[in-house]
């Protein structure tokens, strides 16, 4: 068994104090949008003055964007001094840094970095030694490193006239490290990046630079076209929101892919070209309205980062700076993940750059992330939830494999095996179990206040509970034991009105609810036929290595015969029962262990003297009983619902106790049991046939003991759960992450 490993997964949650803020806010900025847009423009220079860059009012200048900003500023550099005719630029910004440079009259430079995006400082230096009065665009990607890095200076020295443009559209921060000075501007934007709102962004110069940004006045019809389309922009957003809101309110999370292809700025749209436009009046309303909680917006940034980073257990330095992005680290961006995610840079369109990673937006105020150990939750509303394939084989293996791992299911009481939970869902006072549409209602509500997102099922008749749970945002994944549509054949046989029709409409709504499940499991190699359109995983009840110690039966008393299952004559349990009548040794012994809905079938053993009835036994003692039989039996009778079994968990368990095996002589049974030589098949529905190879069997040891040792030997190196569990494993995986 593969050791522990830690896993978690990172839930969204949704902020219900934002969500009535957002819509006041919202109310305001439409309100704003009345007023005159010099009283909006004073206050967000005065904002961003004091609070973020530490400068005077009328050193902040607003756009309608931060590329607009950039754009300005660069025409402003050019008019002050003709000498500046270079412009470095880092090699993963997106097509419009280099295209207002290149709009201003500059030619443009790209200088490498770095997987992080930290510029090749030794390189850089070289390259603005030789020039006579660069301008170098420090880009913060994921935060305010770059522009604050004490490498700045090295590049101050290295030449006495460059000009620094410190672009801080993705992170506009209450007291920025990043300063505007005599030798560097500030380009900032306030949007969906750093504050909820419409497009808008501005610059921080001193006017010790010497620097006059320019501003052009677009044409009537331009001014008019954007409007429109910030104002579809805000709408459009505002919609989105809701409606996200509302999906997380109902548990319904949305999961986004790592996207494949890099992302571009391909300045299209009107309020995303290069024109250096004042700020729009929706925008500056909007921004008025979100820039007193930027703090807020900082802190709440920084709490989704911490909690993705604590979920993938990676280091937390980059989530201080509150940046809007969090860079993904290797391995979840193979998978799926609960928030945005922003495409890597490229620098064209048609030559990305290899190694930049994608990053998780995490800036949304109405979400917050929470980090959970990952969860599957066995269901199951008729097994008990110690049955060996629920707890000792699906439950225990995800609790060794980092997950929490929970059985809920009807009980009477709550308890514990090892690390997985046990819980009465509902608690059967005195055993008396309640109306089943009850069980299936309380199993529903039990399962949605469990807080666990992956559920395990057991049960065909909880498959419509099962689609509720669906439709809620949980992942289910679908374990089918038995064949029931051939099950409900047989059990209509006497009721041909029923059984022409009802099996098929089972089949299809089994198959078709399948089909709307994240994962499905079957137990054979039919079922999993049957199942073929939902790539189903097959896990086969195998016992587990240490389930039991072979059997040392033969200095007992008694010769003993064991049958463990379903007590009931479609099992086989009657015809056993007319063979051992038909065989005198009085010391012949049936041990029957398990239970059953048949009365008088239940007195017809109880009366038999060589027959031990020991009702259900607990699967961690199942051994005492093994390791003193001598013979297993396995007698399906020729029904439709058996007819195409190739193995079950009581033969494998025969195997495993090293006994020789009596089954029913099925084409598949016969296969598995005869052609490895671990046991006899007979006719399932003949007692004579049946006491005729027990008899046989009673008078060879030799023959029981090389039966026996094969089956052992087969348990030991193929037929265990061990040896299988990791296709459970991968599986969970894959529902967890999707």
């Amino acid at each position: 068994m593969s050791t522990t490993t830690n896993r978690s997964e990172i839930l969204e949650r949704l902020r219900w104090n934002r969500v009535g803020r957002g819509v006041w806010d919202a109310l305001r900025t439409a309100a704003g949008c009345g007023l005159p847009a010099s009283w909006a423009q004073a206050a967000i220079r005065r904002q961003i003055a004091q609070d973020v860059y530490g400068c005077r009012e009328e050193e902040v200048f607003l756009y309608k964007s931060g590329r607009a900003a950039l754009c300005g500023l660069m025409e402003g550099l050019k008019s002050a001094d003709s000498a500046r005719r270079t412009a470095f630029v880092p090699d993963y910004v997106c097509n419009v840094v280099g295209g207002a440079c290149r709009a201003a009259g500059f030619e443009v430079v790209e200088y490498p970095t770095d997987a992080r995006c930290r510029p090749d400082w030794p390189g850089l230096e070289e390259r603005v030694r030789r020039e006579t009065a660069p301008v170098v665009v420090l880009c913060s990607l994921f935060g305010s490193m770059p522009a604050s890095a004490p490498e700045v200076e090295t590049l101050e020295r290295a030449n006495p006239r460059v000009f620094f443009v410190a672009d801080e559209c993705q992170n506009l921060v209450p007291d920025s490290p990043v300063k505007p000075r005599s030798n560097q501007a500030v380009v900032f934007s306030f949007n969906d990046k750093t504050c909820p709102g419409v497009m808008g962004g501005g610059l921080a110069c001193l006017a010790e630079s010497g620097v006059a940004p320019v501003f052009a006045r677009a044409p009537f019809v331009r001014r008019a076209l954007c409007s429109v389309a910030l104002a579809y922009r805000w709408l459009s957003g505002m919609l989105r929101s809701g409606f996200q809101a509302i999906r997380l309110a109902t548990g319904r999370g949305r999961r986004h892919a790592v996207p494949a292809a890099p992302e571009y700025s391909t300045c299209l749209r009107p309020h995303y070209d290069l024109a250096p436009e004042p700020i729009y009046r929706l925008s500056a309303a909007r921004a008025r309205v979100s820039l007193p909680a930027l703090d807020e917006y900082r802190r709440m940034r920084m709490e989704n980062a911490l909690a993705f980073q604590a979920g993938w257990g990676v280091d937390s330095a980059a989530a201080q700076a509150g940046a809007p992005y969090l860079p993904m680290p290797g391995a979840p961006a193979a998978g799926r993940c609960p928030a945005p995610v922003k495409a890597v840079y490229g620098r064209t369109a048609h030559a990305a750059i290899p190694g930049r990673p994608p990053a998780m937006i995490v800036n949304l105020p109405y979400v917050r992330y929470e980090v959970r150990p990952a969860a599957v939750a066995q269901l199951t509303s008729r097994h008990a939830i110690t049955d060996n394939r629920i707890l000792h084989c699906m439950a225990r293996t995800a609790a060794a494999h980092g997950y929490r791992s929970l059985i809920i299911g009807p009980a009477e009481q709550d308890g514990a095996f090892e690390t997985v939970e046990l819980k009465a869902c509902p608690v059967l006072a005195g055993g008396r179990r309640p109306a089943h549409p009850r069980i299936l209602a309380r199993l529903f509500v039990g399962a949605l206040r469990s807080g666990v997102r992956t559920f395990h099922i057991h049960d065909p008749d909880f498959l419509p509970v099962a689609l509720l749970l669906k439709l809620c945002g949980r992942r289910i994944v679908y374990d089918v034991h038995d064949d029931y549509q051939a099950s409900f054949q047989d059990r209509f046989r006497n009721r041909p009105w029923l059984r022409s029709w009802f099996p098929a409409l089972w089949w299809a709504f089994e198959k078709g609810a399948a089909r709307a499940f994240d994962g499905v499991v079957t137990a054979d190699q039919h079922l999993a036929r049957k199942f073929d359109g939902c790539r189903p995983v097959i896990l086969r009840n195998y016992p587990r290595l240490d389930f039991t110690p072979p059997a040392a039966a033969e200095g007992e008393p008694t010769f003993n015969l064991v049958y463990v299952g379903g007590v009931s004559r479609e099992r086989g349990i009657g015809m056993a029962l007319e063979a051992l009548r038909r065989l005198p040794q009085p010391e012949l012994r049936l041990h029957v262990v398990g239970t059953g809905r048949e009365p008088d079938l239940l007195a017809e053993l109880q009366a038999e003297p060589r027959v031990v009835v020991h009702g259900r036994v607990a699967w961690t003692d199942l051994h005492r009983i093994y390791v003193k039989s001598h013979v297993g039996l396995a007698l399906y009778q020729p029904l439709a619902g058996f007819v195409t079994i190739d193995h079950s968990v009581k033969i494998v368990e025969y195997m495993a106790a090293g006994l020789p095996i009596l089954c029913a002589d099925f084409p598949g049974l016969k296969k598995f049991i005869e052609d490895s030589g671990c046991g006899w098949t007979v006719a399932s529905d003949d007692p004579a046939a049946i006491a005729a190879k027990l008899e046989a069997l009673m008078a060879d040891a030799d023959l029981r003991r090389r039966m026996g040792a094969t089956g052992r030997r087969l348990f030991e190196t193929e037929y265990n759960w061990d040896r299988h569990e990791g296709q459970l494993v991968e599986l969970y995986e894959k529902v967890c992450d999707a």
